[in-house]
Formats: C-alpha cells, sequence, structure tokens
C-alpha cells in the first residue's frame, strides 16, 4: 500500500493518504477479479500496467466512436484483446 511514505506531520493528512491508497488497492482488486482472465489474475499492477500502457498506438474519432488503433507488433496483443473483451462484456452490468 506504500503507507511507508507519509510526507506529512499530521495526522489527517498521512490517514487521508492511507485511505486513498487502500481505495486504489481494491479497485484495481476488483478490476483484475472482474476482467482479467483467471491465468493473469495473479500479475502485479507494474506488470499489468506495463503491458496495457506501454504499446504504441493512436486514438481516432470516426461516426461518433472513439476508435483504438494499436501497432500490429505488440507483443501483448493476445492479452490486451481478452482484457478488452472482458471489460466489454461488463457494460451491461454497468450500464443497468
Amino acid at each position: 500500500f506504500f503507507m511507508d511514505k507519509t510526507n506529512s506531520h499530521t495526522f489527517t493528512t498521512n490517514a487521508a493518504r492511507a485511505t486513498i491508497s487502500g481505495i486504489a488497492y481494491n479497485l484495481i482488486a476488483l478490476m483484475k477479479l472482474m476482467a482479467l482472465p483467471k491465468e493473469q489474475r495473479n500479475m502485479t499492477i507494474s506488470t499489468l500496467r506495463f503491458q496495457s500502457f506501454h504499446v504504441a498506438g493512436k486514438l481516432a474519432r470516426h461516426a461518433g466512436k472513439i476508435i483504438i488503433h494499436l501497432a500490429q507488433s505488440n507483443v501483448f496483443s493476445q492479452q490486451i484483446e481478452a482484457l478488452l473483451a472482458n471489460i466489454h462484456t461488463l457494460s451491461p452490468l454497468v450500464t443497468n
């Protein structure tokens, strides 16, 4: 949780930082549980961030939609496609 980082001298500021860190951890754990395939749920957030965000690509808008164009030489393309497919299956749950 990085709770050892207490930059402030006041208890309230440090407690707020610890609370935000705990909420962020729980959101990441929920995302891993709901969106990642079973074989990838044990990966660390650093690995997940690296595989998801260190990908060359660009966003394009067409016909009112946002389209993500990823590089074809992406090593992690299968993992990203599985993650996006799982997120798309969660859409009806979130909108209802």
